[in-house]
């Protein structure tokens, strides 16, 4: 038989994922409003824009405003990482490839939420802390990116 705390968690559940959800959206509104808009700068430039971040969730939380609003200027964005986040953390419980699996489906979500459809979200070819020394991979990367994008 379950104990008493399971059986709380269990019906408190739907109830935190819908505050969960509201928190986003009140957060993201908030960010929204506040904000500073660059993107009138790119209305009448290009209508494909990359966004190169170093780590899964700088894309989100350095450029996330900026990208709703591309998005809803009719904007195409396409976003990158260059490090798969196979050594962003450490643990018992998971290997670095769950890790990185993991990194992976989290930044497709947050980019959903941004806009961005998965098949514009790309991953880069080097792993947390070693990007100096694979930096040809790295410009590979981004290389065939831009040649594909254009």
């Amino acid at each position: 038989m379950p104990s008493l705390l399971s059986r709380v968690r269990n019906r408190l559940k739907p109830l935190f994922a819908r505050l969960e959800a509201f928190g986003f959206a009140c957060i993201r509104r908030v960010l929204y409003w506040r904000g500073r808009d660059i993107t009138d700068t790119f209305t009448q430039g290009p209508e494909r824009i990359l966004v190169i971040a170093p780590h899964a969730d700088d894309e989100t939380l350095g450029a996330g405003v900026a990208v709703l609003r591309l998005v809803e200027k009719g904007k195409t964005v396409h976003i990158t990482v260059v490090t798969d986040g196979r050594n962003s953390h450490t643990s018992p419980k998971i290997s670095k490839d769950q890790l990185a699996q993991m990194r992976r489906q989290e930044m497709t979500d947050a980019c959903g939420l941004l806009g961005v459809p998965p098949e514009r979200v790309h991953f880069g070819p080097c792993e947390d802390r070693y990007v100096g020394d694979h930096r040809d991979k790295a410009y590979a990367h981004l290389r065939t990116l831009v040649e594909t994008i254009k």
